[in-house]
């Protein structure tokens, strides 16, 4: 516990090295090896998942609680919220007759095996010119400071994930990390003249490619997403269905719109495949 109940950030460090004893049990051992390494595989990233959500809910005086003291505390209460999570999902996903995949990806781009296609589609895209989510992701995956070589996860079929990215030593992310992101705030600081209309191809290309993916005709995306920079996005959501082809067609089914004094105007969009 910190003096005066105050977790700082040095207070973390028990938790890092206590995570990076779990990750590297076995691997001193030659006959556990294998195993360890799958166990690394696994829990690497759920692990630091955790550590990183601990964090945040510490440092967020909203999130704060008058019940943890500890860095260890807010981890171990996290871990357990994330285990009854993946409980609940397990549980409500029983009668699946498939286990769930992760995929990582650009929605923009993404592309599923042997032409499957999938009945529903839930997502919430980033809000027009409001946050750097990508900035956010590079300073929460530095503050970590634990490198892949140290760990030896394996890199394969995790491109851009959050712990196989090596911390650069200088600012040169990789591009994965860098580029490409929708709406960002700092797109729009960069050029906001064009920042309408690069929002609008984003939005264009995506929905296009969800449209894509789903299936027969009934299939249906549920959309969330807020207003930003002066621009109505249940408009440009609606817009982009109106330019699909006819083959991957897109219609509403209903909308929901919540404004509330001072805080940002959010939509709920429900679209079926036509």
């Amino acid at each position: 516990n910190d003096k005066a109940g105050m977790i700082t950030r040095k207070s973390w460090q028990g938790v890092k090295d206590g995570i990076d004893g779990i990750l590297n049990y076995g691997m001193e051992d030659s006959d556990d090896k294998a195993a360890a390494q799958i166990i690394r595989t696994t829990l690497a990233p759920t692990l630091w998942f955790c550590y990183n959500a601990a964090f945040e809910q510490a440092n967020r005086s909203r999130h704060k609680r008058d019940d943890i003291t500890s860095a260890s505390q807010y981890f171990e209460q996290t871990v357990e919220e994330y285990l009854r999570g993946i409980g609940e999902l397990s549980e409500a996903s029983g009668g699946m007759s498939q286990s769930p995949r992760l995929l990582h990806s650009d929605a923009r781009l993404l592309k599923l095996d042997n032409g499957t296609k999938v009945d529903a589609i839930l997502t919430s895209p980033p809000y027009p010119g409001v946050y750097d989510y990508m900035k956010h992701a590079r300073e929460q995956r530095a503050k970590l400071k634990t490198n892949v070589a140290h760990h030896h996860v394996s890199k394969e079929n995790t491109v851009g994930d959050f712990m196989t990215t090596d911390i650069p030593s200088s600012r040169n992310w990789p591009d994965t990390w860098s580029r490409g992101e929708i709406g960002s705030n700092k797109s729009l600081r960069k050029n906001w003249k064009t920042f309408k209309s690069d929002w609008q191809r984003d939005t264009d290309d995506w929905i296009a490619q969800m449209a894509f993916l789903l299936g027969a005709s009934g299939s249906r995306m549920a959309v969330m997403i807020g207003d930003g920079f002066g621009i109505d996005v249940l408009e440009s959501t609606l817009a982009a269905t109106r330019r699909l082809p006819e083959d991957i067609g897109l219609e509403l089914v209903a909308s929901a719109t919540l404004r509330r004094k001072g805080e940002r105007t959010e939509h709920m969009v429900l679209l079926e495949r036509t």
